[in-house]
């Protein structure tokens, strides 16, 4: 079980795939960028803007516009993702390619990957 689920409960917003959002609330109580629903059009879309960024610069503007804390990924390369630059944030996760300004929160082995903004 990945580390991330132990814990009771999570402040602030977390950057997550947006079919693994609903999952992510109802186990932490924590708040996602994007959630796959109609009313959160702004919200998917920022998500998937922020994943498929290769500026890193940008990325973190981005992530403080929207407060995000934590970064949740699975270790399965999206569909709607994959066509995403080999360099994108998102594939860098994939490949734990870690930025400094990120800590790694879960186990290596774990097939969720859990990450702190650390800036």
């Amino acid at each position: 079980m990945p580390k991330w689920y132990t814990y009771p409960k999570l402040n602030g917003c977390a950057l997550t795939d947006i079919f693994f959002a609903p999952q992510l609330i109802y186990k932490t109580g924590i708040t996602t960028v994007g959630s796959p629903y109609h009313r959160n059009i702004e919200g998917i879309s920022d998500a998937i803007e922020i994943f498929s960024e290769t500026n890193e610069e940008i990325i973190k503007k981005r992530l403080r516009k929207r407060n995000v804390k934590y970064v949740v990924i699975s270790d399965e390369l999206l569909e709607y993702l994959q066509n995403t630059p080999e360099d994108s944030f998102y594939k860098n996760l994939l490949k734990r390619n870690n930025y400094k300004w990120l800590k790694t929160m879960s186990d290596k082995n774990n097939s969720v990957l859990f990450f702190e903004v650390a800036e």
